[in-house]
């Protein structure tokens, strides 16, 4: 996804202070990097709570974790679909990776929609069946696309400007008790 400016110079001060350094650092970027997720989890569309269950971290090695949205709706979640796609310029490499991709078939679409209608008790004016309804709502997406709701970038970006404040703070606290 993205990287904190600055964050590699200061990891590599934190490795100068050898083993206690690495561990300090390291638990500082997991900390974070466990925020992030419960951020984004908070942040994110509850409905079933695939999207939820979908964000995971994965330790990359000591100072590197990949924070990812795994269900495969993810991505329309959280940039929109059609007219209404918002991307933030710094995640626009990840998002052309979703670009003109579908979620499935239209089958797969109309049974998903029955299923929101019947969670969210929604009735058709004129007896209408719940099939009917989904119908009409996937004419109205596929013509309008989906508004963003996003998720994981929010977090990212909230908890990340945090992150080399904190490893200052940690460094310089690790520093004194060696010298002192």
């Amino acid at each position: 996804m993205n990287t904190v400016e600055g964050l590699p110079q200061l990891l590599n001060k934190f490795k100068d202070l050898g083993t206690q350094g690495e561990r300090l650092a390291s638990a500082i970027v997991n900390s974070t990097a466990d925020q992030i997720v419960a951020q984004a989890k908070a942040n994110a569309p509850a409905d079933l709570g695939k999207i939820r269950q979908g964000i995971v971290k994965e330790q990359i090695d000591a100072f590197q974790v990949a924070i990812a949205a795994t269900a495969p709706e993810s991505a329309f979640q959280e940039f929109g679909t059609g007219g209404k796609v918002e991307v933030p310029e710094e995640m626009a490499d990840v998002a052309s990776s979703f670009q003109g991709q579908s979620g499935g078939n239209m089958a797969d679409f109309i049974l998903a929609l029955v299923g929101w209608i019947a969670r969210h008790g929604i009735t058709g004016a004129k007896n209408e069946t719940p099939e009917q309804i989904a119908w009409a709502m996937a004419k109205v997406i596929l013509r309008d696309g989906l508004r963003p709701q996003p998720f994981l970038y929010p977090a990212f970006v909230q908890y990340s400007a945090r992150l080399l404040p904190t490893l200052q703070t940690g460094f310089q606290e690790l520093l004194s008790s060696k010298q002192g």
